[in-house]
């Protein structure tokens, strides 16, 4: 999709966040949080959507992508985030917006619907998380339920804590064996990819600069930022008149499907579809996402 404009908006504390926008310029007016936390946007997220139609507006998160720092953890949390995506809006001029977002970028959204409920049209999520403590949980021990034998590997010689420190350390093999470690265990269940030599290829591994980077910013919020607080779903009712979709697999190892189910019970009158699929992201998963976006935007 082509590009309509890019560029960087200056915050606090050395924080320079990018913004990029795509398709129509006259179009409806989409916002898009990307995942992780620790990910970063792409311009082709906004090959989901029309390009006459939609005006896509994504930006990187503080710490993330292209967007520039000083201390990448400083001054870095949710309300941070939508506090920034306020200001992108305002820049750009956009006074009303529809939000479509998934894992990750759900919670953002819908932490940013509630505190400038205004702003938003109509939602739609995907890949519900929602950062609480049973997410945080899950995303540190709770998988030992379905994978064991990994979990056991991981584990072997190190602590959650000793790979928080690896992580951060000024020794690059230590990083790398951080990342190649538990960095990797959260793609890994996201992708239900697993053969019977598993091991044997996370031994042989190598993390992207992209991936360590990512992951570093994942640790902090994970450590440092999360469960939030309040929980997310704590006034989530105020939401209850807006056009609001949720979509999740079934079988999605990496976010449960319990984060999908609260968010509905939550929201009844948002429309809820639970699809009977595996993993994270799926090929089912793209077409409802696209297939909704047509019907609702």
């Amino acid at each position: 999709m082509q590009m309509i404009s890019d560029g960087y908006l200056t915050a606090e504390s050395g924080h320079e966040i990018y913004f990029h926008e795509y398709g129509n310029p006259g179009g409806v007016p989409i916002l898009m949080f990307h995942g992780g936390p620790g990910n970063f946007s792409k311009a082709r997220h906004a090959d989901i959507f029309d390009a006459e139609k939609h005006r896509v507006i994504l930006f990187d998160q503080r710490g993330c992508g292209k967007s520039k720092f000083t201390d990448r953890f400083m001054n870095n949390n949710l309300d941070f985030t939508v506090w920034d995506a306020k200001r992108i809006l305002d820049h750009l001029g956009v006074e009303k917006v529809n939000i479509v977002s998934e894992s990750w970028g759900s919670a953002c959204a819908l932490h940013f619907a509630k505190k400038y409920r205004n702003l938003v049209n109509k939602i739609i999520l995907s890949k519900i998380f929602l950062g609480d403590r049973a997410a945080v949980d899950w995303l540190r021990d709770g998988w030992l339920e379905f994978y064991p034998d990994l979990y056991e590997f991981v584990y072997k010689n190190d602590s959650f804590d000793d790979f928080v420190r690896q992580a951060n350390s000024d020794d690059n093999n230590m990083v790398v064996h951080s990342t190649k470690l538990l960095g990797s265990c959260e793609r890994w269940l996201g992708n239900l990819e697993f053969s019977d030599n598993i091991i044997e290829q996370m031994k042989l591994y190598m993390p992207s600069e992209d991936h360590i980077k990512n992951y570093q910013m994942y640790l902090h919020y994970l450590v440092n930022v999360l469960p939030i607080d309040p929980p997310i779903i704590d006034g989530v009712g105020m939401l209850g008149d807006m056009d609001i979709t949720i979509i999740h697999n079934r079988l999605d190892l990496n976010s449960l499907f319990r984060n999908a189910w609260e968010l509905h019970k939550a929201l009844p009158n948002a429309e809820f579809i639970a699809l009977p699929d595996i993993g994270h992201d799926s090929v089912k998963m793209q077409y409802t996402m696209r297939e909704t976006i047509k019907r609702k935007l």
